[in-house]
This record gives structure tokens, sequence and C-alpha cells, in this order.
């Protein structure tokens, strides 16, 4: 790993934001914040900094077509896709049509392992026979060129909303044109300035545009729906990876405060079953904790489950799904270990530039988690794929800075399906062209990537002596939240740590701890840095890379810091 201390706040810009502490003027800085009122904005995150829906491409559209729909009695079908992202835009849509405006609305999640992502041949054919009308795509759809022109001329309508990577025909970005409307902040002629929330993020901008409408027309007598599905669109934005910055940091901070007040019935289910508590809700929480079981659905068996939970308001109901998706989780877990192991059995001597692993009866649902975990532990682009009879499919997940999608779109005649974005995508083939893929794509990586950028490079916000590691630093640093990508938790560098003992911990011994000489009790901890433990038991002192956080045991509280990597001095 290469250590990177970012500059130092300069002295200008100090002044600037002379009213904060110094290391929050410099963590502020680290993340292009220079002025007050932009530093005020970020540090009070709130409803009224959102932008107007009315900015997004063909909406206006999609709204009075939405609205005709529903007064022509027309069947309507929302049409999702089976991650944590889709399966809240659908439960988002859905709700808001059936709820507040009574429409004849149903919600269609594909079948991953009969269908797979987006429309398909399949899914519209059961549309049509279920005399749906107008169909609207969420988190899908943008890439269906072909079947939208084909399903429209036998009398589907299309709403198109999405957010996925737009595709390109010989250079030119281009979309279903046959739709009566395409809602997607990437287009072209997009006034939206923010271009990256997510799927479910496009769909509550979609209805807070309808419920506005609907307002002014008399067809509504109040207007929610702005808070309504905060808790939904937090955790999409964060279960896809979306940059918390600008609008997903307001989106992301009001609806944590929404799951800790008044969260919907099936968020508070699955809550209670993984026995977290409200009042500690974070992003943590979303992304590992209630997003992999909402997942667990669409991984191992149905992702309508997801939607069944957060559209229902029987208690009943909503309490069994809940623990049949806690069970799926363990068994996803399960399959995941599983295949983790006889994925790295393929990995022996000097690490490619790209992992590139396909092997038969790997369950589809489970290889992008594969691909992610191979991709962190191994920092290297991976394409991890389960060979069918005569098809293969499989999930990329990319290293910061390649945009692994771009990769796949290199060799899209050799695919039938394909898409995502920067850092993670899904993709289809023959069988008979899988090992043509993979010397193409193999040749674009080694031809595109350097060695030093498989070189893992931590960002150090600060360097901090130990005496100034207290209680008033974690509340300072706590005022970044919320944390993800794109506002990573802040990594400090602490020098010259006194050891006092080390050991292992963990139920496989897979974790070290660390206790130093230090009046203020830091305690050092490293996740998965078993391997490290010989190297430790020989130090005195070390330098060591990491985040702070508290950790209370039986009633005490102690600061920690997490670390990352460390080099004994």
């Amino acid at each position: 790993m290469v250590w990177n201390l970012l500059t130092q706040v300069p002295d200008e810009i100090s002044i600037q934001l002379k009213e904060y502490e110094p290391i929050v003027r410099q963590l502020l800085y680290n993340r292009k914040i220079t002025d007050l009122e932009t530093a005020e904005n970020f540090f009070s995150p709130s409803l009224d900094q959102l932008l107007s829906p009315f900015n997004l491409p063909d909406i206006q559209k999609a709204v009075n077509t939405i609205l005709y729909a529903i007064k022509s009695k027309q069947k309507i079908f929302v049409y999702g896709d089976y991650d944590v992202d889709g399966v809240c835009a659908t439960t988002i849509v859905f709700d808001f049509l059936y709820r507040r405006l009574q429409a004849d609305v149903v919600p269609y999640i594909p079948d991953r392992f009969v269908e797979g992502y987006g429309l398909s041949k399949a899914g519209l054919d059961t549309i049509i026979r279920q005399k749906g009308q107008l169909i609207i795509t969420v988190d899908c759809g943008i890439r269906d060129i072909e079947l939208v022109s084909k399903y429209s001329k036998k009398g589907l309508d299309f709403i198109i909303s999405d957010h996925h990577e737009l595709p390109e025909v010989k250079g030119k970005i281009t979309f279903p044109e046959k739709a009566l409307a395409v809602v997607h902040p990437k287009r072209p002629d997009s006034d939206y300035k923010f271009k990256e929330i997510s799927g479910a993020g496009v769909a509550y901008k979609l209805m807070c545009a309808l419920e506005e409408t609907a307002y002014e027309q008399k067809l509504l007598h109040e207007k929610r729906a702005t808070t309504d599905y905060l808790d939904l669109v937090a955790l999409s934005t964060v279960c896809d990876v979306m940059p918390l910055v600008s609008e997903n940091r307001t989106l992301v901070s009001s609806g944590i405060d929404k799951i800790r007040e008044n969260p919907n019935k099936g968020i508070a289910a699955l809550l209670n079953i993984a026995q977290v508590q409200r009042n500690e809700i974070s992003t943590y929480h979303l992304g590992y904790i209630l997003g992999p079981r909402i997942n667990a659905g669409g991984r191992i068996s149905k992702a309508i489950d997801g939607v069944r939970l957060m559209s229902s308001h029987n208690q009943n109901t909503i309490s069994k799904v809940a623990e049949e998706l806690d069970l799926l989780n363990k068994e996803r877990q399960k399959q995941t270990l599983e295949t983790m192991q006889s994925a790295e059995k393929f990995i022996e001597g000097k690490i490619p530039k790209l992992i590139f692993i396909a092997q038969p009866d790997w369950s589809e649902g489970i290889v992008g988690l594969v691909a992610g975990k191979l991709s962190q532990s191994y920092y290297r682009p991976t394409l991890v794929a389960t060979i069918l009879e005569d098809k293969v499919k499989g999930s990329a997940r990319s290293v910061p800075g390649f945009n692994i999608t771009e990769a796949i779109a290199n060799s899209a005649n050799k695919l039938t399906r394909f898409g995502g974005h920067e850092q993670a995508a899904g993709f289809s083939l023959k069988r008979d062209n899988l090992e043509d893929f993979m010397n193409e794509i193999t040749e674009y990586v080694n031809t595109n990537l350097s060695e030093t950028d498989l070189v893992q490079t931590l960002r150090i916000d600060a360097e901090l002596n130990l005496s100034e590691i207290n209680f008033d630093l974690i509340d300072s640093i706590n005022r970044f939240e919320p944390f993800g990508h794109g506002n990573n938790t802040p990594l400090f560098c602490v020098r010259n740590i006194p050891i006092k003992n080390v050991f292992t911990l963990g139920k496989n011994l897979e974790h070290v701890k660390i206790v130093t000489h230090n009046a203020n009790g830091l305690e050092l901890i490293g996740f998965g840095m078993s391997d490290r433990y010989e190297e430790l038991k020989h130090c005195v002192k070390i330098d060591a890379v990491g985040h702070l956080s508290t950790n209370t045991w039986r009633d005490k509280k102690t600061i920690q810091l997490v670390i990352k990597d460390f080099i004994n001095v």
C-alpha cells in the first residue's frame, strides 16, 4: 500500500473557514469545501437543498402519461430490477400509484435466473398476457432499445426511468426513442445538475413531480412524497454505492433521520430481526445489515419479496417476509463462502492485472459478491461468471479509476447483454464466445491499466499525535456523517504508537487487536489482518493508518483506531 498524505489546507482557505477548528478545516478542504457557505450547507443538509424534479428530461411527459393512464383505467406495470436499488425503486412507484392515486398497478421484478436483468421478451410477453398497457421501468430499461421498439408496435407504452450508463452506438449516445418518456439524469440534454442519483432516486423524483402535478389538478389534497420515501431512497443510494455528495448527502442524511423516527414498516422489521437499535442506524447498517437481507431475495429466490416487505401494511405479512429474507441471507452467506473458497483456488502465482474466473454450477446470484470480494482482496478488476448450458452470465467489479463497463463495452460484439456503472457491471454471452471475450477484455485491461494503478493508495486526511485523540475529536469527525462512497470515513496517520500487547480475535481468529501504552486507552483493531500477527508481535512502536471510532463494552466507551496498514518504527 502507498500512503498519501493529502495537502495541508492553504492559509487563505483556512481563513475562510476560521470559525471551525483546524482538523475540521482540513477535512473540509480534503472534500473540496473551501468557503463558509458551502461548509454550512454540508453540515446542515435539508430538503430545501433538493433539486427540482422538473429539471429531469421528459419528466413532465412521464407525469402526463401516467395521469392519463390512471384516468383511462389502464393497467400499469412497474418493471424493476432485483437488487436493493431496483426493489426500493419499484416499491416507491408502486406504493405511490396504488395508495395515493388508486391506480390499477402491478409491481414486476424479473426472475434473475430465468429472465435476467432489464426488460426481456419473457417478461413483456407475461405483461401482455396480463393485459398490461403502460410499463414504467425503474432502475433499468435504458439499454433495451430494440425491445422497447418491438413491443411498442405490439401496443405497449413505455416510460423509461433509469440511472445506468447510457449506451453508445458508433460513438453516439442513444436510448429507447420509441418510449413515450425517458427520464434519466445523464441524458445529454438533461438540465439536472446532479447526475449521480440512484435508480430509486430517479423513481422518487418522478413520484415527487407526479404528486406536484396531481396536487395542482386537485387529484391530491396533500403533498408528502418528498418525505414518505426518504428511507427507501437512502437505502438504495448506499447499497448502489452512489457518491454521498451534493443531493445524495441530503437524501441519505434525511433518510437516516426518517429510519430513526418513523421508518418503513418493512425496514423496521429487518432491523428488529438484526437486533439493531433505530437510534444507532448509520450507513453501515444500510449497506451491511439491511441491504444484504433485501438482496438475498433476488440472489437466492424472488426479489419481489423485498417489494412485498416494504409495501405491505399487514404486520403479519411483514414479519413473515422479514424472517424469510433473513433465512435467505444466511443461505446466501453460506453459498458466498463456498464459492469464494472455490474461486480462490484458481488464483496462483503472479496475479494478472485482470482476474477472470468462469465455472459451471456457480449461482449467478452469488457471482457478483464473489467478484467484489476478490477485487477487494487482490485489488484487481475482477470478472466472475457461471457457465450454463449454452450461455455464460457474470458480474464484474473494478478498482478506483478504472471503468469496468467501458472495458466490457469494448467487446460488445461478443456479448448478448451488458450494462452497469464505472465500478460494477453485469454481462451475458453465448458460451461459444467465452474464450474470445476473455482474451479481448484481458488485452484491453493489460493495455489500459498500469502496474501503478494496481497499488492501493491510502488517502490520509491528516496526521495526529496520540495526545490529540479524544472524544471531542470523535465528535468533530462525526459531523461529517453520513460516510460512504465520495465521502469516505476520514483516514488518519498516527505515529509512534507504543505497543503493549497483541492478540487475535474473531470466530476464526482472523482479526488482530493491539493494546497500547497510552493514557487515553486507545485500542487498535485490524479486521482480517491476522496474517500480520507475527509481524506485530515483534513491534515496539508502529506508525498506523486507520479511521477512528468508538466501541462500547459493558457500559465502558473507548476510542479505537481501525487500522488499514502499519509500519514498524
